[in-house]
């Protein structure tokens, strides 16, 4: 009313649309229009209480003050409306910008982890195809070099019967004779690189080796080095070469100390582990589902970088002054002839950690060990030496030439088989290379078994023990000797095989 009296009817008109303004925007059309009908029948009920001689008797004016507000409260409700949803279409709008910015940001993420994972795994197939490739390689010059050997250790030890009333060259003989056997010691690590297989194959105590190991180092390593071990695993017994596995953790061991100059801590520790082939495929190992026990190696000493780790397997590579390059690659054949794998993890200034898991087995396998050899070349035997390569036959013939003894060679298979076919009965025992051009070792000796069952047999290979020989030893074959062997050495296998035959007869 004081706005009526001081303003008169147009400008009041006006200010009573300012709240049908605000409510059309605010709650729509609808509530606009409502509004718009309360003001406008309150507007004109103060204004016909005024004014009441203004209103003609059809009462236009009030009729078109409404029309007017409830056209302006639609227009104002429906651009209402319209801002309303273009400001919650921004509002999703940026919700989902953000999530799809999100989704992005996720997205490049797992990528670059994918990414990564996948060239880890590549790098990690590309060392064990080079691996595998150098293993092929440094097999084959092992099994040759062991054959040219048997040549050099085989002349020294005849020499060695000439030139006892000489000293200077004896001493002379000596060195060659050294050299040799390092040499050959040599090829042996390279050979357990190559992974050409494990002799002497039974029942291990993981944790009896460790303890072994530990007992060992206690009187030799460094007072400064801390020696600990933690045996957990409550299924320690793997199935391979005692020799190999000892080998493997002392040489793990004494890297570990040479890592640590100023002292620090070596640790062993052992655990079950069930592994399934999510953890083989993460790990990118070549190896089977199941029960494994993983020891671990780790110590506190100056670590590697990636860089090196890339190559601390390969043969030959090394850090050390004097080092042969063999210990880590000798390792890594080991591990993977037993059927396991071999994991490392190492940082500069921390330390590094070798992890080896191999596949777990029980007491009910027997032993494959050879039984105790014994030496008696004072026998009349008829030998039948079959070798391609022709010089190492003739060594071996000239090492056990003796009085009684008769030697027949055979350069091959198909010759081998044509002479025992006339010889076979007076011929006492077989000395079989596996490795020849026509037929192979095992070839021959199944065509040599048709012609005589009860033949004996001792198969040699500059390899070690592999798929091939266990097959002809399963065969039937009496024993393996690996290339190179001595005389002393090859007598005892002759007398072990004829005497176990005689046994059995």
């Amino acid at each position: 009313m004081i706005l009526y009296m001081l303003f008169r009817k147009p400008i009041f008109s006006l200010v009573a649309l300012l709240p049908v303004a605000i409510i059309s925007w605010q709650k729509g059309r609808v509530a606009g229009c409502m509004a718009a009908i309360i003001d406008s029948f309150f507007t004109n009920l103060i204004i016909f209480i005024f004014d009441s001689q203004i209103y003609s008797f059809f009462i236009l004016e009030p009729i078109m003050g409404l029309c007017v507000q409830l056209i302006f409260a639609f227009t104002i409700g429906t651009i209402g409306s319209m801002a309303k949803n273009l400001q919650l279409e921004i509002i999703e709008r940026k919700k989902v910008e953000k999530q799809l910015k999100d989704y992005q940001n996720q997205l490049e993420g797992i990528v670059q982890e994918r990414t990564e994972q996948l060239q880890a795994t590549n790098e990690r197939l590309r060392q064990i195809e080079k691996m595998e490739a150098v293993g092929q390689l440094a097999g084959g010059i092992a099994h040759d070099f062991n054959n040219q050997l048997s040549i050099v250790l085989g002349y020294c030890e005849l020499l060695n019967r000439y030139l006892s009333d000489n000293p200077k060259l004896r001493n002379y003989l000596e060195q060659i004779q050294s050299s040799g056997q390092r040499a050959a010691d040599l090829t042996k690590q390279l050979l357990a690189f190559a992974r050409k297989g494990v002799y002497k194959l039974e029942v291990i105590d993981i944790h009896k080796i460790i303890t072994e190991v530990v007992t060992l180092l206690s009187h030799s390593i460094n007072k400064n080095i801390t020696i600990e071990h933690t045996l957990n695993a409550k299924r320690p017994l793997i199935w391979g070469g005692a020799n190999q596995i000892q080998n493997t953790i002392l040489n793990l061991a004494l890297n570990a100390r040479d890592a640590m100059p100023d002292g620090g801590r070596l640790t062993f520790a052992t655990s079950d582990i069930e592994i399934d082939d999510e953890f083989i495929m993460e790990h990118t190992f070549d190896i089977y589902p199941g029960p494994y026990i993983s020891l671990m190696i780790s110590d506190t000493g100056i670590g590697m970088n990636s860089e090196l780790m890339k190559h601390i397997f390969e043969p030959f590579f090394t850090t050390k002054e004097q080092g042969t390059g063999m210990g880590l690659a000798a390792v890594f054949g080991i591990v993977n002839s037993h059927k396991g794998e071999i994991e490392v993890q190492s940082k500069i200034g921390s330390g590094s950690t070798f992890t080896l898991y191999f596949p777990v087995t029980s007491k009910t396998r027997t032993s494959e060990t050879m039984p105790g050899l014994l030496f008696n070349e004072n026998r009349k035997l008829h030998i039948f030496i079959i070798d391609d390569e022709k010089q190492v036959a003739r060594t071996i013939k000239e090492l056990i030439s003796a009085p009684g003894i008769t030697v027949t060679l055979a350069y091959c298979g198909n010759e081998a088989v044509q002479i025992y076919s006339q010889r076979w009965k007076e011929i006492d025992i077989v000395i079989l290379d596996m490795i020849m051009p026509d037929l192979n070792g095992r070839q021959t000796y199944l065509a040599l078994k048709e012609i005589n069952p009860a033949i004996k047999t001792i198969v040699t290979s500059g390899f070690t023990m592999n798929q091939e020989i266990d097959l002809t030893l399963s065969a039937g074959a009496s024993a393996f000797l690996q290339k190179p062997y001595n005389r002393s050495e090859l007598f005892n296998f002759i007398d072990t095989v004829l005497s176990k035959s005689s046994q059995c007869n």
